[in-house]
């Protein structure tokens, strides 16, 4: 059981926690289809992760893409711009963001993503002033995510570490890495756990008693 007493930073993961939007969604579900078989599944290791590291950018995939779909270099990038700006954001997880701040805690956006997640996605969707910091994996040359888990605790000071430390994430891995190196993880699953787990784990009375009052939307990302 998590103590929330115990915690003083909360790291939180964006794919299937914050988000469960897609970039290129207004090219329509075909073309999705089609980009999850051309960049990612088999293919991540020759487009999805030079994306993610840094290597390559968005405009090589929509160079690529072009060759392979029927839409244009232009067509792909604007859609991309429109996508990241316009995705969905869960509501529930930004608010515990937003509380776990309030109440004084430390809180960080790490995730494993693209140039287009800092360009567009943060600004778009003002993501740098809800959390004290994001990092993103294109931008430190690694798809490590727990490298950047450890320049959070770092860049917090030397009274953070993961002893101390709360990941919220989806992903079963992800979560048991955290574990693994003496943190404490919830692997987000929907909000209507989600919103369980902050009543019967204390959190919601942890965070009154540092004079943070809220409740979590209940509304699906």
């Amino acid at each position: 059981m998590i103590d929330p007493r115990q915690i003083k930073s909360v790291i939180f993961d964006f794919d299937g926690t914050l988000s469960s939007g897609r970039y290129f969604s207004p090219l329509g579900p075909e073309a999705l289809d089609a980009i999850g078989q051309l960049v990612f599944g088999g293919k991540s290791a020759q487009w999805a992760d030079p994306w993610m590291r840094g290597d390559i950018s968005c405009r090589d995939i929509a160079s690529y893409l072009s060759h392979q779909l029927p839409e244009t270099e232009d067509r792909i990038l604007s859609a991309l711009h429109d996508g990241c700006s316009n995705m969905p954001i869960n509501a529930a997880v930004l608010d515990f963001a937003s509380l776990s701040r309030q109440s004084g805690r430390k809180t960080a956006l790490v995730t494993a993503n693209m140039d287009v997640f800092t360009e567009i996605v943060v600004p778009a969707h003002g993501l740098d002033a809800v959390f004290d910091l994001v990092l993103n994996t294109a931008d430190h040359g690694t798809l490590d995510k727990s490298t950047l888990w450890r320049k959070a605790l770092v860049s917090f000071g030397p009274e953070h570490s993961f002893s101390s430390a709360l990941l919220i994430d989806d992903s079963p891995r992800m979560t048991a890495l955290f574990e693994s190196l003496g943190g404490v993880a919830y692997r987000y699953q929907g909000n209507e756990g989600f919103q369980d787990w902050m009543e019967t784990s204390g959190w919601q009375t942890e965070m009154q008693n540092h004079g943070v009052h809220g409740r979590l939307a209940s509304s699906p990302p």
